[in-house]
């Protein structure tokens, strides 16, 4: 007896139970959930291709900074796309926050300039500013969902801040405080105070 015939066989004599089906709504939510993650997963691919460019180019703005799509490292990519060559005037794109000096980060943004690296650079840049773009389009349709799907004395809860203020400093940073407050709402969060 093969496996199916087995579990048909089980489940014929009501030793299974049926599969779990979410509701209408949650398969809806789940949709846009694993579109948008398809979409994060797209938008990563374009950030190595950026680095790809900047490494063909020998400039290793990864180097300087910890993360390409931070503030520092997205200020000094647009500024390459838009025609700067000068690593100090890179350098001097740093965010104040940045560990490294502009003389650390100015010996790193010296390379070959290449007119095809930095079209591919360009076009990478644009596919990651429309992904992004897309992606706050998802956030926005799924904080709607999940709205919809609200329990109604659900609505009014006061959501208490995360316990860890790293995490609740990477959560804004993120731009994901409405949709951690909707998810609190939906699940029906209780603060200690209520």
């Amino acid at each position: 007896m093969i496996d199916c015939q087995w579990l048909q066989l089980l489940h014929a004599c009501g030793l299974l139970r049926g599969s779990f089906r979410p509701s209408d709504g949650i398969c809806r939510l789940r949709s846009l959930i694993r579109e948008r993650n398809t979409m994060v997963s797209q938008r990563s691919d374009w950030v190595r291709r950026m680095q790809k460019g900047l490494d063909q180019m020998n400039v290793c703005v990864h180097h300087a900074v910890s993360d390409i799509t931070g503030a520092t490292g997205m200020a000094i990519i647009r500024a390459i796309v838009e025609g700067e060559r000068d690593p100090q005037v890179l350098a001097r794109l740093r965010d104040r926050r940045c560990r490294k000096t502009e003389a650390q980060i100015a010996e790193e943004l010296t390379g070959n300039w290449r007119p095809e690296h930095l079209f591919n650079l360009s076009q990478a840049l644009k596919m990651y500013d429309q992904l992004c773009s897309v992606i706050d389009d998802y956030d926005r349709e799924i904080i709607t969902y999940i709205s919809a799907l609200h329990p109604e004395e659900a609505k009014d809860i006061i959501v208490p801040p995360p316990v860890s203020k790293n995490k609740a400093k990477n959560i804004v940073k993120l731009g994901q405080e409405s949709l951690r407050q909707a998810l609190c709402r939906l699940c029906g969060f209780r603060s200690d105070d209520d």
